[in-house]
């Protein structure tokens, strides 16, 4: 089993070369790296006999892909050698499991972003007791274009204008560097970052700089990107501090607090701790309470966002948590029985 970047055609001849020496036969896995090959035979850029090209079938209980003749091709870009790789160890791929017998030849190194999926995904090889070759990077060659490459593809196609796309700004300034060491103008190479515009007015370039919101885009169950600042920070409160929800029935005319203060929590403290506290807590609750009660006219929100933030304080004072704090305050007019009955 080996793995080889797709765009790498010059590599996959070699490895296909040494192949049909042994005389083993050969299996591309990937459909895109398959449909890359079948291109690159039809126009001559791949030499591989159709004969000696295999198409796996899905593993089952009566085919294993069990072949010691088989030389399998694990292709891909950027992540995706790693990726398949790791399906194949963890036996969740329908191809391909890796086991002891296997002989594993590594002949891609991680991109900038995927070292830690690479590190465990050969981690989880090692443990398979599988054959397992790593070849260095420093043996690796680039898939990047040299500057001679750059230089002769600028010669041939010769543009007016030129503005280098996708890699890191510190690449596409190296093209820039190139193409003025070519006689290019500054002004006429340009270097955008995502969200800025380029466009042409009777020939003429303008560029305006975060022209289009770009960035992560949340997709929350059907809806698409429409989730605000102030949702996502309540959620990783929630995550991170849990909930606290407090209520209480106030009767509105008599002025007074109704029946028991009930206290829910979710991910905030245990029981147990709550109860050292919830004594404590309740006094400061009914103290804003009643304060607010005394006033002619009371402002049911002004109340709840006071409670609110006093419970805040208190909360984080004894426990240096900030639990997203719910105060629900529940109008209940007593009737005479029940005041008889409290009587």
């Amino acid at each position: 089993i080996l793995s080889l970047f797709s765009s790498d055609l010059q590599k996959i001849q070699k490895v296909i070369d040494i192949a049909l020496k042994h005389d083993k036969r050969i299996a591309i896995i990937g459909r895109k790296a398959q449909r890359i090959v079948d291109i690159a035979i039809d126009y001559n850029y791949l030499a591989i006999p159709k004969d000696r090209l295999v198409n796996l079938r899905y593993i089952d209980d009566k085919n294993k892909n069990d072949d010691p003749d088989l030389v399998c091709l694990v292709t891909g870009d950027r992540h995706e050698p790693f990726h398949m790789l790791n399906r194949m160890v963890n036996k969740s791929d329908r191809l391909i499991h890796i086991t002891e017998d296997d002989t594993l030849l590594i002949i891609v190194s991680p991109i900038p972003g995927t070292e830690k999926m690479a590190a465990k995904t050969l981690d989880t090889l090692y443990r398979t007791d599988a054959n397992i070759y790593v070849i260095d990077k420093a043996y690796l060659t680039l898939n990047h274009a040299t500057s001679d490459e750059i230089k002769m593809m600028i010669n041939l196609t010769k543009p007016k204008y030129i503005m280098p796309v996708t890699g890191e700004y510190r690449k596409q300034f190296t093209v820039r560097e190139i193409a003025k060491s070519m006689g290019y103008k500054e002004e006429d190479v340009f270097l955008l970052d995502n969200g800025d515009l380029l466009q042409f007015d009777n020939g003429k370039p303008i560029t305006q700089k975060n022209r289009y919101r770009h960035g992560d885009i949340l997709i929350d169950g059907s809806r698409l990107g429409d989730v605000n600042d102030i949702v996502i920070h309540d959620r990783e409160m929630l995550a991170d501090n849990g909930v606290f929800i407090i209520t209480a029935h106030i009767d509105p005319l008599a002025k007074s607090l109704v029946g028991e203060i009930d206290v829910s929590m979710k991910g905030f403290l245990p029981k147990e701790t709550f109860l050292e506290l919830k004594d404590e807590l309740f006094i400061l609750f009914k103290e804003k309470v009643n304060e607010h009660l005394l006033n002619k006219y009371v402002n049911w929100n002004e109340l709840k966002n006071q409670l609110r933030d006093e419970i805040n304080k208190f909360l984080y004072a004894k426990t240096k948590r900030r639990p997203v704090t719910v105060v629900v305050l529940i109008s209940t007019e007593q009737s005479e029985n029940d005041k008889n009955m409290q009587t």
